[in-house]
């Protein structure tokens, strides 16, 4: 029943829609005799029509599962405190217990809310989640870690001057008392924030600073997080080079499907960087993805790098962004070739 419920509704909201445009004039008028007919037909139905759709109030049941997210952060963050631990295993949180003795779990379940992974990840106002060891582990966020950008966070500049919008945005959290954990995780919650208005070039800036500090602290990073360095570490010499490159080639040719390829990676980033910069790209931090990293080599054009993922989608949806503009420097990101 609710099936058929849902394809009456879909059928419907499609003839709304056309009321609407028809009301407002927005479709072409040419030939008019055909639109005149259809917006006589269709303004002789709409009474009919608003009273087919099926209409439910979720008010209610929004404010529950709410509620319920709050309790349940309240509860991660009370444990961890208590036991002088960061994070929790997702398979501890269905066994916390609220305040009066019940089971979380059991309530989450009342509510038709998972605890599984998935469902915790897109709870990123409360939740961050990695791995760990291979167990997926939960971190709770500091109060003033989840807290919505003020408005002078929100009118930061992240594409004209990278490094001084990382600046001044460490200094409007300096009265927030957050370790840098919590003040990447905040940066990144900014990030989804954009993202959330439309604004994907600033997440995208901001997604890349969080990638390029993955292992060094944000208040080291913004003097040197673009800085020109000559890559001197062993991966330079004609050996691993030659090793790479037969990596990458392996890769690429058994499965195309499942990689690409990624022109113009600053000359500083390490292969860590470069997956940090991925898995931010997808919003995905625990996707599975297998990243060659090619030597930056001077006068030899754009640094290359293979990325290779379990599964073909997640190729596919790098490709939605075949080029990732930053501040300093532009990120192709094109199919691979057998």
């Amino acid at each position: 029943m609710e099936q058929q419920q849902y394809a009456a509704d879909d059928a419907y909201f499609n003839l709304l829609i056309a009321t609407r445009l028809l009301e407002e004039e927005s479709l072409q008028k040419t030939p008019l005799a055909l639109w005149h007919d259809a917006s006589q037909r269709l303004a002789g139905m709409k009474a009919e029509l608003k009273t087919a759709l099926y209409s439910e109030d979720c008010s209610a049941r929004n404010a529950c599962h709410a509620a319920f997210w709050e309790e349940l952060w309240e509860a991660v963050l009370a444990t961890c405190e208590s036991s002088g631990q960061l994070q929790l295993q997702q398979a501890a949180v269905g066994g916390l217990r609220r305040k009066n003795g019940t089971s979380l779990g059991k309530l989450a379940a009342e509510l038709g809310l998972s605890l599984m992974v998935k469902s915790l990840k897109e709870q990123r106002t409360f939740f961050e989640v990695s791995r760990h060891q291979g167990d997926a582990m939960i971190r709770p966020r500091a109060a003033a870690e989840r807290l919505p950008p003020c408005p002078a966070e929100a009118a930061l500049d992240w594409m004209s001057n990278q490094t001084a919008a990382l600046e001044e945005w460490l200094r409007l959290q300096a009265d927030k008392n957050l370790d840098d954990t919590q003040l990447k995780g905040r940066l990144r919650l900014l990030g989804f924030w954009f993202v959330a208005r439309g604004g994907d070039a600033p997440a995208k800036s901001i997604f890349a600073v969080c990638g390029a500090s993955r292992d060094k602290p944000l208040h080291t990073v913004a003097a040197e997080i673009f800085s020109p360095m000559l890559d001197t570490q062993a991966e330079s010499t004609s050996r691993q080079r030659q090793t790479l490159k037969g990596d990458t080639k392996k890769h690429a040719v058994a499965d195309p499907a499942r990689g690409v390829a990624l022109r113009g990676i600053p000359p500083q980033w390490t292969k860590i960087d470069c997956v940090d910069f991925i898995l931010n790209l997808l919003g995905e931090a625990d996707l599975m993805v297998e990243c060659h990293l090619f030597p930056w080599r001077k006068g030899k054009g754009q640094r290359k790098a293979i990325a290779v993922f379990e599964k073909p989608a997640s190729a596919e949806k790098m490709l939605i962004h075949p080029k990732v503009c930053l501040s300093d420097f532009t990120v192709h990101v094109e199919r691979l070739i057998s």
